[in-house]
């Protein structure tokens, strides 16, 4: 059984990682589309630093027993 720690760390993996996809797959080619490169250059780093989450809860998640 899952405490409420472990689920929460797995639904904001699932959660945080569609946020990445949809930005990889679409907000950073439409932002460029519209030739917002300020834009588009915040859903860079804002890319970066959730994969950079993403590997920490996941991390946790493996090693937790």
């Amino acid at each position: 059984m899952l405490n409420h720690c472990m689920y929460d760390k797995i639904k904001l993996v699932h959660q945080l990682s569609s946020i990445l996809w949809f930005i990889e797959k679409h907000a950073k080619n439409d932002a460029k589309s519209a030739n917002d490169m300020k834009c588009h250059d915040t859903l860079e780093k804002l890319a970066i630093d959730l994969e950079k989450y993403v590997k920490q809860l996941e991390e946790s998640i493996c090693t937790k027993k």
